[in-house]
């Protein structure tokens, strides 16, 4: 069962109204078979060397601005890429050092052409947002992918195959750390996310964070299998666009598994919260640092 804190369900319910009404409340989360947080000096092994930022307060500080590194590559490009999409590169890429791959997959709000100009719809929510408004931090070592889904003669919500062909590109033209390619997604993105984990298990992904997606299919197609991935999945529980179910019933199941057993999978789910929970998350409003925990996993197929 999900272990809840009913003296928590006004607080966390308030910080999806005001992210800062409840900073320091941290919602009910069950772990199974975690990681230990990986320590400071083990993360900072596991990523690549980064500039000094300059001593604070110097007259030549400058506050980073992320959206400086933020770049639309639209349908067309010369790249020729499945799907138009966003990319920001971390200070220091372009060195030929592989980084870790972060793709981020938009919910149905966000679906688009592909052509610059939905690519814009991106900035309205989740990671583009951040990185758009300046608040992703500078020594957050990821590539960062943010395709478009097309709707029009096509799903409603992310594929998996649509995944799959995007990550092939992205190893393709990008210097990516193989063992630490990790997904991301919310809503319509993380269904696409569920079920192309359900087709590939851990041939690619390291973790996965999943927000109100619906893995119940990917649980009933890929079994116990699917447990090969780390993987936390957040949820509302008074969501009514993608029932609670749909991260807490195949998580549940992933718990039980013994052939094989679960590497890491947590589901966190949020009382009296609705479906869009994860600005909070993302931004990292409710201390629960998904970014610390994907770097703590790597990809021990990609690592040999």
């Amino acid at each position: 069962m999900i272990r809840r804190t009913a003296d928590l369900s006004a607080c966390v319910a308030a910080m999806f109204m005001v992210a800062a009404a409840c900073a320091g409340a941290t919602p009910t989360s069950l772990p199974v078979t975690p990681s230990p947080p990986p320590t400071p000096s083990r993360l900072a092994s596991a990523r690549p060397a980064l500039p000094s930022p300059t001593t604070r307060g110097t007259p030549t500080s400058a506050p980073f601005t992320s959206s400086e590194r933020l770049s639309a590559k639209p349908l067309g490009s010369e790249t020729d890429p499945p799907l138009g999409y966003l990319e920001y590169l971390p200070p220091g890429y372009g060195d030929g050092a592989p980084w870790p791959l972060l793709l981020y997959h938009h919910g149905s709000d966000e679906s688009g052409d592909g052509r610059e100009r939905d690519l814009q719809r991106l900035n309205r929510t989740g990671i583009p947002r951040l990185i758009a408004r300046d608040a992703w931090p500078q020594d957050r070592p990821f590539i960062v992918l943010m395709p478009q889904h097309e709707q029009a003669g096509g799903s409603f919500c992310t594929e998996g195959e649509e995944i799959t062909d995007f990550l092939e590109f992205a190893q393709a033209h990008y210097d990516v750390a193989p063992e630490r390619i990790y997904l991301t997604g919310v809503s319509c993105g993380a269904i696409g996310a569920w079920e192309y984990l359900a087709q590939h298990t851990d041939e690619v992904i390291a973790a996965a964070v999943l927000l109100a997606g619906d893995g119940r299919e990917a649980f009933a197609e890929a079994g116990c299998a699917l447990g090969r991935v780390p993987i936390w999945a957040f949820h509302g529980e008074a969501d009514v666009q993608v029932d609670v179910e749909g991260s807490s019933m195949p998580i549940e199941a992933l718990q039980v598994c013994d052939d094989p057993a679960a590497v890491d999978v947590r589901v966190t789910t949020f009382p009296s919260v609705g479906h869009a929970i994860w600005n909070p998350i993302y931004d990292l409003s409710l201390d629960l640092d998904v970014y610390r925990w994907l770097l703590g996993h790597t990809n021990s197929r990609e690592a040999d």
